[in-house]
């Protein structure tokens, strides 16, 4: 046999070998790097409170399970609005599909916006700070800084915490609280909820029962989202009409169509336009609209129109769709137990209590001051 052939068996043999060997060795790496990794851990004073909102947040959604289990929160500061907020990891069996963000006040909203638990999941062993900066999430250690997705567009001056060194970041977020800095990894289960589903589908409107509250969802499966663009309230209007008139407009579709700039933002009045110039008849008022009114829009099969104003530096704002409402029929009277669902176009459902003061999306907590109906 020739010296050639004899390589191009050993090249071929050792071929094999990578080929059999890599994957096995690749799923180790990446089942070693999910662990030993912790976050910061700031303790959430009102987390009773926030937990109690839980409760009444989570009945149902979650048809195919006897119950659903809360774990131990991620603690996130955010440097554009100079807070720390909390996000609680949903489990359905062994899967995280929803997450809830909790503010320091206990209110709290549902989300199925889980990539940054997603995103956790794939960071090498290490103790991090979890953080936004310039609407941007990062995990730092003492020797590693990962940027992941974008939650919102910032057009502020970066924060200086961005520059200061990872025992300076610490040390900085040790100063907002009362409380001394623990860590966790987010795996302890701190809270279980027994859950139950029923869904029908009555026109338009989806009727059921979420664990015995009966709830009611605008049926639409045209969510819109801005991307990586100022343009919520054009996400908005374009969900609303798609969802009315069967269209199917993009975000851009309202700004290039009044030639707005997609990174400058607009207003109510202007999404109000927007609805308008497809015939939709809606009112606008400088306040949330209450339960009866939410009740009213639903049940006529007319989402609504959500302005929230996040109060950093007085100048950020934010638009979503309102499609739903499930309320305790015991209970009804108490805003406790009655809960609203919401589009966040920056790209998830969410849904929060009606006694809700802040609305904690997008890493951001709202205030919601506005509204169409």
């Amino acid at each position: 046999m020739s010296k050639r052939l004899k390589k191009g068996y050993l090249f071929i043999y050792l071929l094999l070998i990578f080929v059999i060997i890599y994957p096995y060795e690749r799923n180790i790496e990446a089942s070693e790097s999910n662990k030993n990794v912790e976050t910061i851990y700031v303790l959430n004073d009102n987390e009773t409170k926030s937990l109690e909102n839980m409760e009444g947040l989570l009945n149902g959604d979650f048809g195919n399970n006897d119950f659903i289990e809360i774990k131990e929160p991620i603690s996130v500061y955010n440097a554009d609005s100079n807070d720390i907020f909390f996000i609680y990891p949903i489990y359905e069996g062994n899967e995280c599909n929803y997450v809830v963000e909790s503010d320091r006040k206990g209110n709290v909203i549902l989300s199925n916006n889980i990539a940054i638990i997603n995103e956790l999941s794939k960071l090498e062993p290490g103790k991090y700070l979890i953080y936004i900066v310039n609407g941007k999430y990062y995990a730092e250690s003492s020797n590693i800084m990962k940027s992941f997705h974008q939650v919102y567009v910032n057009k502020f001056n970066e924060s200086s915490f961005f520059h200061l060194l990872f025992e300076q970041k610490v040390s900085f977020v040790q100063n907002m609280v009362d409380n001394p800095l623990g860590y966790s990894d987010n795996s302890k289960t701190i809270k279980k909820i027994n859950v139950t589903s029923q869904i029908s589908q009555v026109r338009s409107v989806i009727s059921g029962y979420d664990n015995g509250w009966p709830s009611y969802k605008c049926n639409i499966t045209n969510f819109v989202t801005q991307g990586n663009y100022n343009l919520c309230w054009s996400a908005t209007a374009a969900t609303i009409v798609n969802y009315k008139k069967g269209t199917t407009l993009s975000a851009k579709y309202f700004a290039d169509q009044y030639h707005i700039s997609y990174d400058n933002g607009s207003t109510l009045e202007q999404t109000l336009t927007c609805l308008q110039s497809f015939g939709l008849s809606y009112t606008l008022i400088n306040t949330r609209i209450n339960w009866e009114q939410i009740k009213s829009n639903i049940n006529n099969d007319k989402p609504f129109a959500i302005r929230l104003d996040g109060r950093i530096d007085g100048t950020m704002g934010h638009q979503m769709t309102g499609y739903g409402y499930a309320y305790s029929r015991t209970n009804s009277s108490n805003p406790n137990f009655r809960k609203i669902y919401a589009w966040d176009p920056n790209g998830y459902q969410i849904s929060f209590l009606d006694s809700a003061i802040t609305i904690t999306t997008s890493g951001v907590a709202f205030i919601w001051n506005r509204s169409l109906y």
